[in-house]
């Protein structure tokens, strides 16, 4: 009887501990993505939805530790939401992709590895907020890392140009890099600073350009599915976009 109330205590305890420590997590996640909610039933299903995240966060964790994942996870500004909310936020409109033309081909060999972060040919992770805007991050990551390669200097491109200009596209409905990359092609693209980003699509800026516009004059694919073409294609293309259909 004494073991099984101290097996009982025991669990209790663990269970209390888990609960202190999710509540003390799920308090700092609100004032560091400053949330509030509409009330106290809205606040507890928050909070609900918090701790499961969490514990599947905690659970491919540990698989990560074992080796079996190749990557972490971890609480960001979309914890606090399902599976199905997060897909209804950023979910887009699905688009007909246009025919690949050209194809990637190279004799050449990759190198056995390479980062282009440590090339200087990335820029700091951004955030399209509630905004479905992901083809123009795409497209702008793309045309950044070609642009450091050519001409030594790493600019931020305007994602907020394409939401608004780009009337092939949806702007934070969903679009296609390739629409965006012909835009681009033929209006060229603004830098950040002076067409900075506002996660919805608004009036197109038609005003003269002050620093920096870049050009694309084309581009070509990668079969689909294909990791030898992927690997050929980080190695040997100075950039390039994943299209996640």
């Amino acid at each position: 009887m004494g073991y099984t109330l101290y097996i009982l205590i025991f669990f209790t305890s663990i269970l209390q501990f888990t609960l202190t420590t999710n509540e003390h997590l799920f308090n700092n996640f609100k004032v560091q993505y400053r949330k509030t909610y509409v009330s106290n039933s809205d606040l507890l299903l928050r909070k609900q939805i918090f701790a499961k995240n969490l514990e599947k966060i905690e659970e491919h964790n540990a698989r990560f530790r074992q080796g079996l994942v190749t990557y972490e996870m971890g609480v960001n500004q979309f914890s606090d939401l399902t599976s199905e909310e997060f897909r209804a936020l950023l979910g887009t409109k699905e688009f007909p992709l246009p025919l690949q033309e050209k194809q990637f081909a190279s004799s050449d060999t990759p190198p056995d590895s390479i980062d282009w972060r440590e090339l200087g040919a990335v820029t700091e992770v951004k955030n399209q907020g509630s905004c479905g805007g992901c083809w123009s991050f795409s497209t702008t990551g793309t045309l950044e890392g070609l642009y450091q390669q050519k001409y030594g200097e790493l600019l931020s491109f305007s994602e907020q140009q394409l939401l608004d200009c780009d009337d092939t596209n949806a702007a934070c409905d969903g679009g296609v890099v390739q629409y965006a990359l012909k835009y681009v092609a033929k209006n060229g693209l603004k830098v950040e600073d002076e067409y900075p980003y506002q996660a919805e699509k608004l009036t197109c800026q038609t005003t003269p350009n002050k620093t920096v516009k870049v050009y694309t004059k084309g581009y070509v694919g990668i079969p689909a599915f294909n990791e030898t073409a992927l690997k050929n294609a980080v190695g040997l293309i100075d950039e390039f976009s994943i299209l996640c259909c």
